[in-house]
């Protein structure tokens, strides 16, 4: 994982594991809103914290997606997966800024929450409804 990702991605987590282990409900539901996982009650399942393996990648149901499925993403990478698959675009989501590359400290924490929540939103959530709808109607 780029350096840059790394620091992002672990800024996040803490973040993310901090907030839901307190009581701050409006901290909380930020941080749902922000990933559009309003609609889960148990914490567990919007940080995706459970330790079960990762599914297979041809697994896609909408019903267990979490936001650790970007981390999945990095672990089904292949030496020839280029830079187009899915987890160097979640990357390039959370570093590159107004054309920009993060430096190898990332963003921060305020920009990598944000952007993670609309890459979850706007490409990797699509992306994957796009990909089921192909399956079921052709």
């Amino acid at each position: 994982m780029p350096k840059n990702c790394s620091s992002d991605v672990q800024a996040v987590i803490k973040h993310v594991d901090k907030v839901f282990r307190g009581t701050d409900r409006k901290a909380i539901n930020d941080i749902k809103e922000n990933f559009n996982l309003t609609a889960l009650t148990h914490l567990d399942d919007v940080a995706g914290s459970r330790k079960d393996p990762p599914p297979p990648a041809s697994y896609l149901p909408d019903d267990n997606l979490s936001v650790r499925n970007n981390l999945w993403d990095w672990q089904r990478l292949q030496t020839d997966s280029g830079p187009n698959a899915p987890f160097g675009r979640f990357c390039d989501a959370l570093e590159v800024k107004d054309g920009q590359v993060a430096g190898p400290k990332g963003w921060g924490l305020d920009h990598a929450l944000r952007a993670w929540g609309k890459f979850w939103k706007d490409g990797y959530l699509a992306d994957r409804r796009f990909f089921i709808h192909l399956q079921i109607f052709h």
